[in-house]
C-alpha cells in the first residue's frame, strides 16, 4: 500500500543517515544507494497517497491546487528551520550531527504516517508486471502525459545538477583572498543559512503559484517560468566571478522551483491517471538519473 511505501521511505533514508557514521566507501556508497532509492519514493508515494485519499473523500478537484500550494509552502518552512538547525548542529558537534538530526525527524515522521494515515492501494490484484505495461501504454497512447513528465524530468535534471554544483560556483566566485577556499573545517560559504535563503524564496514561490492560478492555469505560465529558471541557471556561465549577482540568480532559480513543484502536481492530478500514476512518475525518473550521470561525467 501506499502508506506502507511513504514509512518505507522514512525507514531507508534513516539507515542512509546512519551510514554517514562510517568512514568507509563501501558502506557511505549502500548509504548513497538508499537515499536515491527513498528519493523515488518520496517524490511519487505520498503525491499518489493523497490524490487517491482527496478523490476517495470526494472533495472538490479544484482544492488540489491549493492542497499543492500550502503543502510546498509548509515544505519550505520546515526547510528553512532545518537549514538554520543543521548549520547549528554541524557548527557545534560536527558535520555528520545534522544527519542524527534527521533521523529524529523520520522517526516522527512514521510514527505519525502509522497512527494517523488510512492505507490506500492502486489495484492490488492487478501483478506487478500488470501495472508496469499498463503505465507504459499510457505514455504511448497520450501526448499529454509524455510531454509532462519530459518537461519534468528536465526540470529536475537542472535542480539537481543545480543541487551538487551551487557550493563550488559560489565558493569559486568569493573574491576573498584571505579565506582559503579548500579548507573544510571553515568552509568559506555559510551552507545552513544559504540554504534558508532558498528555502525562503522558494516560500515565495509556492505562495505565488497561488496568485498565478487566480488569472490563468498553470499550463499557461509554467512555459515562462522555466524561461525565467533557465536564464537563472544561465549566469554562472556568463559572470562567475560575481557572486552577488550568482547567488541573486540563485535565489530566484528558487523562487521557480516553488512555482514549479506545485503546478506539475496539480497537472499531474489532471492528466496522469491515478491507478498508475506513481510507476508512470518513476518511468520518468529514469531520464531524469541519466541526464544527470550524462551532464556530471561530463
Amino acid at each position: 500500500g501506499r502508506r506502507n511505501t511513504c514509512l518505507l521511505y522514512g525507514i531507508l533514508y534513516g539507515v542512509s543517515c546512519i551510514t554517514k557514521h562510517f568512514p568507509n566507501f563501501q558502506i557511505l556508497f549502500v548509504g548513497r544507494l538508499l537515499a536515491g532509492m527513498a528519493t523515488s519514493i518520496l517524490f511519487s508515494a505520498f503525491e499518489s497517497w493523497l490524490i487517491n485519499e482527496h478523490q476517495r473523500r470526494n472533495f472538490e478537484p479544484e482544492t488540489l491546487g491549493t492542497i499543492f500550494a500550502n503543502a510546498y509552502f509548509g515544505n519550505s518552512v520546515v526547510a528553512i528551520l532545518s537549514g538554520i538547525t543543521a548549520q547549528i548542529a554541524a557548527t557545534k558537534f560536527g558535520y555528520v550531527a545534522p544527519f542524527d538530526s534527521a533521523i529524529l525527524v523520520f522517526i516522527a515522521m512514521c510514527f505519525i504516517l502509522a497512527t494517523t494515515w488510512s492505507e490506500n492501494h492502486g489495484d492490488a490484484s492487478a501483478p506487478i508486471s500488470q501495472s508496469f505495461l499498463s503505465a507504459w501504454n499510457s505514455i504511448k497512447s497520450d501526448r499529454k502525459i509524455f510531454l509532462l513528465g519530459i518537461v519534468q524530468a528536465l526540470f529536475e535534471a537542472s535542480m539537481y545538477v543545480f543541487v551538487l554544483e551551487w557550493t563550488p560556483a559560489l565558493t569559486e566566485a568569493l573574491s576573498v583572498p584571505s579565506i582559503d577556499k579548500t579548507d573544510n573545517t571553515k568552509p568559506p560559504i555559510p551552507h545552513g543559512y544559504v540554504f534558508a535563503s532558498y528555502m525562503v524564496a522558494m516560500m515565495m514561490g509556492s505562495n505565488s503559484f497561488k496568485v498565478f492560478c487566480n488569472y490563468t492555469t498553470p499550463e499557461s505560465f509554467m512555459r515562462y517560468i522555466v524561461i525565467v529558471a533557465a536564464f537563472c541557471l544561465s549566469v554562472p556561465v556568463f559572470l562567475p566571478k560575481s557572486q552577488v549577482v550568482m547567488f541573486s540568480s540563485f535565489l530566484i532559480f528558487e523562487f521557480c522551483i516553488g512555482i514549479f513543484w506545485p503546478a506539475m502536481a496539480t497537472m499531474r492530478s489532471k492528466y496522469v491517471p491515478e491507478e498508475a500514476r506513481a510507476t508512470i512518475m518513476n518511468y520518468f525518473r529514469i531520464p531524469l538519473n541519466l541526464i544527470v550521470v550524462v551532464i556530471l561525467l561530463k
